[in-house]
């Protein structure tokens, strides 16, 4: 400062300042406001969040707390009950206006269990609640709430007779409570995922707590079966029975189409939602098929007592009923052979309606019939046929089954069956054989033997017939003799994607 025009240039200016000590807090906490270098004169407005806050915390207008000559002052506020939680902005007015930022949270609940299902009981703690014991929630009128008090989960207000069994809740002095209330069963609780639970009280006091659904779900057992056997369905995380034995009914329901038709059974909760309940496969469901077992109970309205909402809440899962087989004693033999047949997965108590060898019909008189588990065995007669493979099929009530059957001469040379240990050795004393493949041109269908003990109980190629054609995979160059006669296998680069490791012989 070298004179007096320099000096005249250091102005000062001192501006307004206000800070909240705590700057957090809850409804009804109190807060003190601190200003410093205000403009004197009273105060004129406070507001948080929009909200307009009338008194101080000792109940004096606002308009009452005045600026001193030395721009500092200090007082308490109550943060106001109804005020929208998170960080909300503060403005105090008076001579100047200034503004600071508080965060506002929420009065506190406690749920047990938190982790729930639909029409369960859950027990409510409160605390931060309005206090002074004058705050209710869910004090009843003829059908609703007339105190001004709501409770919704998942945005859906529930129904005041779901609430405390419909009775009033008290907040104490301190504004805390205890309660229960049986969660609906709605749109909103019938799937899994958190829904928030908020109660807010007669003043206008909130608190929220999130709530988890779980997800319901069905499993059967066995996951397949054949017609009109039972299965047994288990469902888990359904409506559950409550404390007042108040329960939903399930409708299980096992449908196998318009040709299989419905069966259906009812099942009752627990109070965790678990239930387990028997199904009969139609007896009528197409053989094989995959069909839809379904679990399904009706919703209500939201905040009502019990309206249907004419929604069902459903839950599925598949079951398979598998395709018929037959099996036979013996897979090779001239005519006149007696061969016994073994057949499963058909219809239960149905005569067999025709036996065919290739197609020459050989029904043994009586029809035999299936048992109870849709099971047969009888003893035929191999019939005058060409030699080679033949198809012996079955047929019980419009299902079939079949499998080949290789028809030699009076020799026993022509078509003679050998077990594929035995008529394979020279690959299975070196493990060069890796797989062998044979499709009955018949039956159409595959059968394989995997050099793996992994395969043991899936393989099903065990004999192999002399003529037939067979794919024959090796794991490197074999010369061998197969029947009597030499045959080269070969590989060509193993291990490479290029590999080409397949011959095809007729044995």
């Amino acid at each position: 400062i070298r004179n007096q025009a320099d000096l005249d240039r250091q102005i000062m200016e001192l501006k307004p300042s206000v800070s909240a000590s705590p700057n957090e807090g809850n409804p009804g906490d109190t807060l003190t406001i601190q200003l410093k270098d205000y403009v004197a004169g009273a105060l004129t407005a406070i507001t948080i969040g929009g909200v307009n806050i009338t008194t101080n915390a000792d109940g004096d207008a606002i308009t009452t707390e005045t600026v001193p000559a030395s721009g500092e002052l200090s007082f308490t506020i109550k943060i106001p009950d109804g005020i929208p939680t998170g960080t909300l902005k503060m403005e105090v007015a008076g001579a100047s206006t200034e503004d600071l930022k508080i965060t506002v949270g929420s009065a506190d609940l406690t749920a047990t269990p938190s982790t729930v299902v639909p029409n369960q009981r859950v027990s409510i703690i409160g605390s931060g609640f309005s206090d002074g014991g004058a705050a209710t929630i869910n004090s009843p009128g003829t059908a609703t709430a007339t105190d001004g008090s709501v409770v919704t989960i998942g945005g859906e207000t529930i129904h005041f007779s779901k609430i405390n069994d419909g009775a009033s809740i008290s907040i104490d002095d301190g504004g805390s409570f205890s309660a229960s209330i049986d969660l609906p069963v709605t749109s909103s609780t019938s799937d899994g995922g958190t829904r928030e639970l908020k109660i807010k009280d007669s003043a206008g006091r909130v608190g929220k707590i999130d709530l988890v659904f779980s997800d319901p779900s069905i499993t059967i057992s066995p996951e397949e079966g054949q017609v009109s056997s039972n299965v047994t369905v288990t469902g888990k995380n359904f409506a559950a029975k409550n404390n007042d034995g108040n329960s939903i009914s399930i409708t299980v329901s096992y449908d196998a189409g318009t040709a299989g038709g419905t069966n259906t059974a009812t099942a009752t909760p627990n109070s965790s939602g678990e239930w387990s309940v028997t199904v009969q496969v139609p007896s009528d469901a197409p053989i094989p098929s995959t069909n839809t077992v379904k679990a399904s109970y009706g919703l209500f309205t939201a905040n009502t007592a019990s309206t249907s909402a004419s929604i069902d809440a459903i839950t599925t899962v598949t079951h398979k009923v598998p395709k018929a087989s037959i099996s036979v004693d013996k897979l090779s033999g001239a005519p006149g052979t007696t061969v016994s047949v073994s057949a499963a997965g058909f219809k239960r108590f149905t005569p067999v309606t025709t036996l065919k060898v290739g197609t020459i019909e050989v029904t043994p008189s009586p029809k035999p019939s299936t048992d109870v588990d849709g099971k047969t065995s009888f003893s035929f007669i191999i019939p005058g046929s060409d030699t080679g493979v033949q198809t012996v099929e079955l047929d019980v009530g419009g299902t079939t089954a079949s499998v080949g059957f290789t028809v030699t001469d009076d020799s026993g040379v022509t078509g003679t069956v050998t077990p594929i240990a035995d008529a394979l050795a020279p690959l299975f004393a070196d493990d060069s054989l890796d797989r062998a493949f044979f499709f009955n041109n018949v039956t159409k269908d595959w059968s394989f033997h995997i050099n793996d003990a992994a395969f043991s109980d899936a393989n099903d190629l065990d004999e192999i017939s002399a003529g037939q054609a067979y794919w024959i995979k090796v794991t490197t160059d074999k010369s061998v003799e197969l029947n009597g006669k030499s045959v080269d296998l070969t590989c060509v680069n193993a291990g490479t994607p290029e590999e080409d490791c397949w011959n095809q012989i007729v044995y």
